[in-house]
């Protein structure tokens, strides 16, 4: 908090971005290891690797964050226990960057890391700092959804937890952290950084096809300025899923320049030229700026990466292309898009001047848009290698270093004997309160999505499920919403983020922690029974019966399990206007989905719900005490 200006905080998926960002002046760089990190597909690093490039990344100035941002299972737990004792020992990381509460209890309890959570972890209510401070944290990457007056509001209640803010990348049609849709359609989850991004593809409804959830990358450049008043605001974070040493660099250059000199015209215009050089998508603002919202989807213009650079054309049989700008040897040319006829990623080998024409040596028709979508300009390829001569200096004694193979413990469950006197509950969940009081069989729920809920009368007996995404504009409304229905008698309450139990004491209600709090492992579960939950419905990512087992085992509370209903493959909150509710969309695959609109939130929902009432025998046997169904999800 005591820096003058917020950081430039580059990605760096492999060795060639890491020197990429420090060449062009990032203050530090964020990466994964090759295991639990939300960028799984990335090249990443090993600890051995780490150890020199985080010395060497110090001996620049340059911090180093490891991003530990996926979901933990409870078969892992010990191995991540060695990873974080190998990053204490020997790499002596500045911050790990995290969204899975159970590996915020194991460093709490057991290491002295910065930690940084993750904007997957979703926090988004002012007052979740008591809690995230409470547990050590120094920095909470904001979702990027929110809006600048969003971002002021929470800056105001952050007291001593800085904020980190994406400024520009990737956008998720999905909130951060509550995108089911990877998982459930090609059983790639994203909250473990395998996400195949369905999002991308194209959709149709009524005979209209386009890609109606593939958004524009998000680029505040210039607006940053609005940023740089927030005291708060100490980290500009730059997204960059698997790019390549060229975008990092344009792109790190970019807003080192924006941010440096702010009230300077000429150097505002050549970090924008900067940006467009940079091969990523076209941009928006999204929802930065309240009064000048954007939806980032075009449906029907393509939003794939890379700077056109011309089309091709035909003569005598063979095909060509006129480029508008120079082209290099080792440049990588797209032709058309991924999931277009004629779609082709080709090497180009030799310099190609601007204008000149150039044979590709593919078949294809005349007019497809080429794109160049990665490069290493002889100048960048120069410094990187600079750098590394001076890394390798440092990495040849890294024979030095030995892993810490010292043996972890066995961690005891910890033991609650009111875990054992939980009976079994049937739990029927409905979006509609009316169903609640015509329904005879069961225990009987309300998803309650609106904060200004009031049912009028509704029995004592009644769970209250608090929808997964709650914004800040609406915090105080949903903490008079929650403290009416209790001074109604109300007492049994789901809350869907741990975060969310910040609205409310938990000593005087039965509350447990919902299935979309994302919670797969038993040190999560310690981390819900220390704040006082009363038990917890586990992710239906987790789809195997052993490891299930296992964690009722060493859960210190009773667990419940979702069994029936339409579970969302995303929540958004943002649609593009085209897309019509409660009408089916189509996915490449034939595959039937449909939107509805819950408060502020979009839903979008299978026309095939979810039924395991053929496991409930096993599950019970395995000792769960909840079963959820989902009703009331009227399909189209």
């Amino acid at each position: 908090m005591n820096q003058k200006l917020p950081e430039i905080l580059s990605p760096a998926g492999d060795k060639e971005c890491f020197f990429a960002a420090i060449s062009a002046g990032a203050d530090a760089v964020y990466l994964g290891l090759k295991e639990f990190s939300a960028r799984a597909k990335a090249t990443n690093f090993d600890i051995k690797e780490l150890i020199s490039l985080s010395e060497f990344a110090h001996l620049k100035n340059v911090r180093v964050y490891v991003a530990l941002n996926s979901l933990i299972y409870e078969d892992e737990l010990t191995r991540i226990f060695y990873y974080l004792e190998e990053l204490d020992k020997f790499v002596k990381p500045d911050a790990l960057i995290i969204q899975d509460p159970g590996l915020l209890n194991l460093i709490h309890k057991n290491f002295d890391f910065e930690v940084h959570i993750s904007t997957l972890a979703n926090v988004s209510l002012a007052s979740s700092f008591n809690f995230l401070k409470k547990f050590g944290v120094q920095r909470l990457v904001v979702p990027r959804e929110l809006t600048i007056d969003e971002i002021k509001y929470l800056s105001q209640n952050c007291g001593d937890v800085g904020l980190e803010v994406f400024v520009h990348g990737a956008l998720c049609y999905g909130v951060s952290g509550r995108c089911y849709w990877s998982g459930m359609l090609g059983a790639k989850t994203g909250l473990r950084g395998e996400c195949v991004q369905p999002c991308r593809r194209s959709y149709r409804f009524n005979n209209v096809k386009g890609k109606y959830f593939s958004c524009r990358d998000l680029s505040l450049d210039v607006l940053i300025k609005i940023l740089m008043k927030i005291p708060q605001v100490v980290s500009f974070k730059i997204e960059g899923r698997k790019k390549g040493p060229h975008y990092v660099y344009y792109i790190t250059k970019a807003y080192k320049i924006l941010r440096d000199n702010i009230n300077d015209s000429k150097a505002k215009k050549f970090a924008m030229e900067l940006i467009e050089m940079s091969l990523g998508r076209p941009t928006t603002h999204y929802f930065f700026l309240s009064h000048r919202k954007y939806t980032p989807i075009d449906p029907h213009t393509e939003s794939a990466s890379g700077y056109e650079i011309g089309k091709t054309f035909v003569s005598k049989g063979k095909v060509y292309i006129r480029p508008k700008i120079d082209l290099m040897a080792g440049d990588r040319i797209r032709i058309s898009y991924e999931d277009k006829k004629g779609h082709n990623i080709i090497k180009i080998n030799r310099f190609v001047k601007k204008g000149k024409k150039y044979s590709l040596n593919i078949k294809t028709d005349a007019g497809q848009p080429v794109f160049l979508i990665d490069r290493k300009e002889s100048k960048l390829v120069e410094e990187i290698n600079k750098l590394k001569r001076e890394w390798l200096k440092i990495d040849s004694n890294k024979g030095k270093y030995k892993y810490y193979t010292q043996e972890v413990k066995p961690r005891n469950p910890r033991i609650n004997p009111k875990k054992f006197r939980q009976p079994i509950v049937y739990l029927t969940v409905y979006r509609d309160a009316s169903k609640v009081k015509r329904s005879k069989k069961g225990s009987k729920g309300i998803w309650v999505f609106d904060p200004d809920f009031n049912p009028g009368f509704l029995s004592k007996d009644t769970w209250i499920f608090l929808d997964p995404v709650l914004w800040p504009e609406d915090e105080d409304r949903w903490r008079r919403c929650i403290n009416s229905l209790i001074s109604k008698g109300i007492k049994f309450f789901i809350f869907n983020s741990l975060f969310h139990a910040s609205l409310t004491p938990l000593d005087s209600i039965y509350a447990w922690v919902g299935p979309f709090s994302n919670i797969t492992n038993s040190e999560g579960l310690n981390l819900a029974f220390d704040m006082g939950f009363k038990g917890a419905v586990l992710s239906p990512e987790l789809k195997d019966i052993n490891l299930l087992a296992d964690i009722v085992k060493a859960s210190p509370i009773p667990l419940g399990v979702f069994v029936k209903g339409l579970w969302p493959y995303t929540i958004s909150r943002t649609k593009h206007e085209e897309i019509p509710l409660k009408t089916y969309i189509y996915s490449p695959k034939n595959e039937p989905m449909w939107m509805d609109r819950l408060y502020r939130n979009y839903y979008l929902f299978p026309k095939k719900e979810i039924n395991l009432m053929s496991k409930i025998k096993s599950l019970k046997n395995a000792g769960f005490k909840l079963f959820l169904e989902f009703s009331g999800n009227p399909l189209p």
